[in-house]
């Protein structure tokens, strides 16, 4: 029974009844499809059927006595593998009915039963002069009533009972002939037009269409099937039908370099449960585009658990490549990490896993002797996967495991195959989350070859005793603070290297979360150093406004404390980012200010995170706004965004170990005066500027928006704001490490202006 227990299967439904009944387990399966297991053999009792139904790794609730409901069914899988004592009814209530039989017969080896339904009547219409089959499915139909009307219909009818009709549909017209005498037409043939006229006009009936042939994947996954002078595709426009075809043979979509470009590395994917393959397409051809061979794989019934070990057979098909990841959404992710786990240390192991919006399951362990690197990531507005198990999982994985949580991503957007029932609306746009997904893939292929035992992130970030990351820094670095002992820039806005006195609190990177810890919710008000991020070097913009609003105020972080003061609300979205306003209240010092990021993916510098953050938009309130509120004097003139951006950029030289007291030639980089924007939509829509001046020579202009205390007919929450859009550390490290040559190792910067 375990292998049920970890397979997303649909609605089940029990046709079987049972007199006693031991009871019943309702399932939620990845994809929204609803199931109820009866189990209906006499071995069961109401102990071993709990066990059983708790066992499931996705969302399952245990019914003691009852049963299944059996109204509104799409199939029955009856299934007696472990002998008719233990037999048990799977009764699907939502699907395909194709990939549900699939699923039945060959996953578990059971009896497919569809449409629950007296009988089925075959004949060809004198209307439409074409084949129609009637499912005799209402209540007060009888074997002999269904029969009669079947040989009334025309000369040569066909009638079978106690089955429904299966056919390849152009679509269907359910027909009410009275209470309980209702019936369906599925129509094989004919132009799909003309049968609705004759269903709604003739037999009164109720039309519903077939979908189209590509109707499982959106246009954008249909343009990237297409070979071109870049990418070869086999079979080349897989259509709904190729690909049906395909799950049927365990075929396979392939991606690859065209033009007989060298192939880097190899990568098989394995799709989530019913989801069609082609529904990958996008980020299997980008893949490829990067010089890498991407086999998405077709399993029967659409279920990757009825052929974990796939991708054995399709390494050893290609013997010219030999390094290899495995990669999968959802429950194919799952199935992924079960080959990963068993083939490890033999011909065909696979040095790497990609787990989208999944997890290895409880039977599988990744870590010890001969793991493979493991990337998780996951949308914070996934709902499909059980969160908690999610996080537990990670105890399962390697030391070094990358696991991000995607802002704005959810369940449905690793794939385009549209909405999924039981996913949250996504708030990130479909295309990012796929040059994230992109991003993590080819910054896991980038490693294949190098010790799997050595931390990836390392120079940047190294696991400490707990699994956990901390920053490494230089022995000069131990003391870098976020804002007055940082060098503060000069009069031509170079960093001048000049420590202050004042400030004393914890390290600006120290509040940076451990990849194995968990997010707290999206847009929730947090103190600074309250809330916490997954993901490599990832941080909360919690942490950086507050900061950010005490140094444009002027005030040191003993008289506005960013972690007391100060409250930083996260906003996850453009709309959110646009809509919410920064505020000073009544009480001395209740400051509210805004903040977001944007995640950028890695896929070039294999030393830092596959996945971090390149933007941090601050919304916070002038100086001139807190004079006129609280009426104190600030220590010092008005902060400006390019000042953060040098404090920002300070912070970076002391992640990647690059001491500033040398004399060495460096980085040449000016934070010149801010660009000072007019609208908020400029400011919204205005990026960080870096430009390159000269030969080694960088500027680095951070995005302003200003308003004054007071303008005539302006509401007062528009007015007296102060908006920055300026680096994240994350991106300043990434650009360090971009110009810094690797064989000239750490890199030096010069006091006096060089950065």
């Amino acid at each position: 029974m375990m292998l049920r227990s970890v397979l997303p299967l649909a609605a089940l439904i029990a046709s079987t009844a049972v007199a006693q009944p031991t009871g019943s387990c309702d399932v939620v399966y990845p994809g929204g499809t609803v199931a109820c297991i009866d189990y209906t053999g006499s071995g069961w009792d109401s102990t071993s059927a709990e066990a059983d139904c708790q066992a499931i790794t996705f969302p399952s609730t245990w019914k003691a006595g009852a049963q299944c409901a059996a109204e509104d069914v799409v199939g029955t899988c009856k299934v007696v593998d472990e002998g008719v004592a233990f037999q048990y009814v799977i009764l699907f209530y939502n699907g395909d009915a194709t990939q549900l039989e699939g699923t039945c017969i060959g996953l578990f080896g059971g009896t497919w039963s569809v449409l629950l339904a007296v009988g089925r009547c075959d004949y060809t219409s004198l209307f439409l002069s074409a084949p129609v089959c009637r499912s005799y499915t209402g209540e007060e139909w009888t074997v002999g009533s269904a029969q009669g009307d079947c040989a009334g219909l025309s000369s040569s009818p066909s009638f079978v009972p106690d089955v429904s009709c299966n056919t390849g549909l152009v679509g269907t017209c359910a027909i009410f002939e009275g209470q309980g005498l209702e019936h369906l037409e599925e129509y094989s043939q004919g132009e799909a037009t003309v049968l609705e006229s004759g269903c709604v006009n003739f037999a009164s009936g109720v039309w519903t269409a077939a979908p189209d042939v590509n109707d499982t994947v959106t246009q954008e996954a249909v343009d990237a099937l297409q070979s071109d002078e870049s990418v070869t595709v086999t079979p080349s426009g897989c259509d709904r039908t190729c690909a049906e075809d395909l799950q049927d043979a365990g075929g396979a979509i392939e991606f690859e370099p065209a033009g007989g470009e060298e192939v880097l590395g190899g990568v098989v994917f394995y799709p989530g449960m019913f989801v069609d393959p082609r529904a990958y397409a996008v980020w299997a051809r980008r893949v490829a585009e990067a010089g890498y061979f991407v086999s998405v794989q077709a399993f029967m019934g659409g279920v990757a658990y009825s052929d974990v070990i796939r991708a054995s057979s399709v390494i050893a098909s290609r013997l010219d490549i030999s390094r290899w990841a495995i990669a999968g959404h959802s429950q194919g992710g799952s199935a992924a990490a079960a080959y990963a786990d068993a083939a490890r240390d033999s011909f065909d192991s696979v040095e790497a896993v990609a787990l989208f919006g999944a997890y290895p399951d409880v039977s599988n362990d990744l870590t010890g002797s001969g793991a493979p690197r493991v990337y998780m990531l996951i949308g914070d507005l996934d709902r499909i996967v059980d969160r908690a198990k999610f996080y537990e999982s990670i105890a399962r994985t390697p030391q070094n495991t990358a696991m991000f949580e995607l802002r704005g991503g959810n369940h449905a957007q690793f794939g385009y195959y549209g909405e999924q029932d039981g996913d949250l609306e996504a708030e990130m746009p479909h295309e990012r989350q796929t040059d994230l997904m992109v991003g993590a893939t080819l910054h896991m292929l980038a490693h294949l070859g190098l010790d799997p035992l050595a931390d990836f992130l390392d120079p940047i970030y190294a696991p400490n005793q707990s699994g956990s990351r901390s920053p490494k820094t230089s022995k000069n670095s131990k003391k870098s603070h976020f804002l007055d002992p940082l060098s503060a820039p000069d009069q031509s806005g170079r960093v001048s290297g000049k420590k202050s006195k004042t400030n004393k609190k914890s390290n600006f990177l120290d509040p940076i979360s451990a990849p194995h810890q968990s997010s707290k919710g999206r847009g929730e008000k947090s103190k600074t150093n309250k809330k916490r991020r997954s993901g490599g070097l990832q941080y909360d913009a919690s942490l950086l406004c507050p900061k950010m609003q005490a140094h444009i105020a002027g005030f040191s972080e003993q008289d506005l404390d960013p972690d007391t003061d100060i409250e930083s609300v996260s906003a996850s979205t453009l709309s959110q980012i646009v809509s919410a306003r920064p505020t000073l209240d009544a009480a001395p010092f209740e400051v509210r200010v805004i903040g977001v990021q944007n995640q950028v993916s890695n896929p070039t510098d294999i030393t830092a995170p596959a996945i971090f953050d390149g933007e941090t938009w601050c919304k916070m309130k002038s100086q001139e706004s807190f004079v006129q509120q609280y009426g104190f004097t600030p220590e010092s003139q008005e902060g400006s965004c390019a000042e953060v951006n040098a404090m920002i950029f300070q912070e970076a030289l002391a992640v990647v170990d690059v001491d500033s007291s040398s004399d060495e030639e460096g980085i040449d980089i000016a934070f010149i005066a801010d660009l000072e924007l007019g609208t908020g939509s400029q400011w919204v829509s205005q990026d960080v500027e870096l430009s390159n001046v000269a030969d080694g020579k960088y500027t680095l202009a951070a995005s302003k928006l200003f308003t004054p205390v007071f303008i005539p007919n302006v509401p007062a929450e528009f007015l007296g704001t102060y908006y920055c859009k300026v680096w994240t550390v994350e991106k300043a490290v990434q650009f360090i490490k971009s110009v810094v040559p690797e064989s000239s190792g750490r890199s030096k910067s010069k006091r006096g202006g060089k950065a």
